[in-house]
């Protein structure tokens, strides 16, 4: 009798745990696809505001010291670009830091 219990609190636990890692995944899933959005929004940005100066993508990886391929993903929200980065880029568009998050 307590090996059949001792099985089924066992059983029990496993079920738990498959269920837990099943919610931490899809929880995962939606922080991952939000975060996605909040990167496009901050290319989107950037791209308004380089537009509007109309400056190209290359002399906007020239003023800001930031290559050309970086400025590309990060407009393309294929990028999570670090601070330092956007703080150049913000410099080299002439606004603010909070302009462009």
């Amino acid at each position: 009798m307590f090996n059949f219990w001792f099985e089924l609190q066992i059983y029990k636990i496993g079920s738990i745990y498959a269920a837990m890692n099943v919610v931490l995944n899809l929880l995962l899933c939606i922080m991952q696809q939000q975060g996605k959005r909040y990167l496009q929004l901050i290319g989107n940005n950037i791209r308004k505001r380089r537009n509007t100066k109309g400056i190209s993508q290359q002399e906007l990886a020239d003023y800001s010291d930031v290559a050309k391929s970086t400025i590309q993903r990060i407009e393309k929200g294929d990028m999570n670009p670090s601070i330092l980065t956007l703080k150049c880029i913000s410099v080299a568009l002439e606004i603010n830091l909070s302009e462009l998050i």
